[in-house]
């Protein structure tokens, strides 16, 4: 109960306790105060679940990063008001789970003044502004966006430095146009956000009139708000129409499409249409029409990877049939082929040996409460990642001398190692569980066998002090 009702001249838990403030006002009484204090509990569950928010994606991180959880305020981009940031300012907030939103220059101003000019608040409150959405309509802007060498739109229609897939073989060779130009001047655009097409941070496949949006590649926390503030919502282009485009020897080219796997040709347009026939989730850049001449009797090959027959050039690449090929995915670290990839955040996925080998998973314990009443419990925390991705070279080496490299980096911050066994405990306690001894002070740091209370720590060994 975090409200206690008492003398303003007396301690708080001296007085009596409410679980809400209006229960304690209602029965205030002359010269008494209303003072919240919670327990070490409370505020352990409160700043978890702030935390948890920036993994889940319901918080959208701040420009301002390194600041924004340091001081417990927990910013983020409001998700009420367009521009505004949020914040927890203070514990009665955190543990009643209410922000404040203001404009991000206002709170800058307030709590970083001194750290940033006036120019670098102005900058990073503009940074908190939705990015202006753009449309690609025509062929030209819209193979900008896809021909582009753009890590940070990694897809299958995204050209690659070496060509993965046979669509970009076929377009190198002059045989077919950008498949994604089938979207231009049709129901669908191409939205992004970004200076120019060739400089686009994220896009997605969308549909103007019904106002819908696909799968979203890129910078994806600020393209939703992109897409939201034009009131974009995602969903199925099933009905969408497509312009039919043909190659070289007449085969209809399209590209990959999300969320709708088939079509029907109606007159001069592919319509998707889930209940179609035609296969437009296909990685060669065609489905359907007549094959090569030079090639009327195509010779079939086993994939390398299931190891059932197909026709590479209609169905499948050099190397895998259609199905292989839609499912794989080259490895972030070895840059190997891998049908198992696992994310490890910044956008990266590992194979399942690198990830065997470099992906770490926290050993810790988190409080969560339990689905069907108030009460709490211990789980495995299981948060991933790889030390090259997520640490500095000297952050590497302090977990490592800290004894945390097993831990993520929200579960280390509330770690401590024994100084005498070397294990570790919560930051919070002054007593090692695993041998007793108190936690050091600067003078007997470096004494081995040594504590600040070594008779309190005697007395709890059955054996004497080891190293006396």
């Amino acid at each position: 109960m975090p409200y206690y009702r008492h003398a303003k001249d007396a301690e708080p838990i001296s007085g009596e306790a409410y679980t809400i403030r209006a229960q304690a006002v209602d029965a205030l009484q002359v010269n008494e105060r209303i003072t919240f204090v919670a327990s070490d509990e409370e505020t352990a569950v409160w700043h978890q679940r702030e935390l948890s928010r920036y993994h889940t994606g319901k918080y959208r991180c701040v420009p301002w990063t390194e600041h924004a959880v340091a001081d417990f305020h927990y910013a983020h981009l409001s998700t009420k008001a367009v521009g505004h940031i949020a914040y927890t300012p203070d514990e009665e907030y955190g543990h009643t789970d209410r922000q404040v939103s203001c404009k991000p220059g206002k709170y800058l101003a307030k709590f970083y003044k001194d750290i940033y000019s006036a120019s670098e608040i102005e900058d990073l409150a503009a940074q908190c502004l939705p990015p202006k959405l753009y449309l690609a309509t025509t062929p030209e802007d819209i193979t900008a966006i896809y021909n582009t060498l753009n890590t940070a739109l990694r897809s299958c229609m995204q050209r690659k430095a070496v060509a993965q897939y046979t669509w970009q073989g076929a377009m190198d060779r002059g045989e077919i146009p950008h498949p994604c130009t089938a979207y231009a001047n049709s129901d669908l655009a191409v939205a992004y956000i970004g200076k120019t097409p060739e400089t686009a941070l994220a896009r997605a496949v969308v549909w103007p009139e019904k106002r819908i949006y696909a799968r979203i590649y890129g910078d994806t926390a600020r393209m939703e708000v992109a897409l939201s503030v034009a009131e974009y919502q995602h969903g199925s282009l099933d009905g969408a129409k497509l312009r039919i485009i043909r190659g070289k020897y007449d085969q209809i080219v399209a590209p990959y499409v999300d969320t709708c796997d088939h079509a029907r040709i109606e007159g001069d347009y592919l319509v998707l249409d889930s209940d179609g026939e035609i296969d437009v989730q296909t990685l060669t850049g065609y489905v359907g029409g007549v094959e090569p001449e030079e090639d009327p009797e195509p010779e079939t090959r086993e994939c390398d990877h299931c190891g059932d027959d197909y026709d590479p050039e209609a169905d499948g690449t050099s190397e895998y049939c259609r199905r292989c090929e839609r499912d794989r995915m080259v490895c972030d670290h070895c840059d190997g082929n891998t049908w198992d990839a696992e994310s490890v955040g910044h956008g990266d996925y590992y194979c399942e040996d690198c990830a065997n080998e470099h992906v770490r998973r926290c050993k810790g314990e988190l409080w969560k409460h339990r689905a069907n009443d108030k009460g709490l419990n211990l789980v495995e925390c299981e948060e991933t990642w790889v030390d090259d991705l997520e640490f500095t070279q000297e952050e590497q080496t302090q977990r490592k001398v800290y004894y945390v490299t097993d831990y993520c980096k929200s579960c280390a911050e509330h770690k401590q190692a024994c100084a005498y066994c070397e294990k570790l405990f919560d930051s919070e306690s002054s007593q090692c569980p695993h041998c007793h001894h108190t936690v050091r002070c600067e003078y007997t740091e470096y004494f081995p066998g040594l504590t600040c209370e070594p008779t309190w720590v005697y007395s709890q060994l059955s054996e004497g002090f080891p190293h006396s």
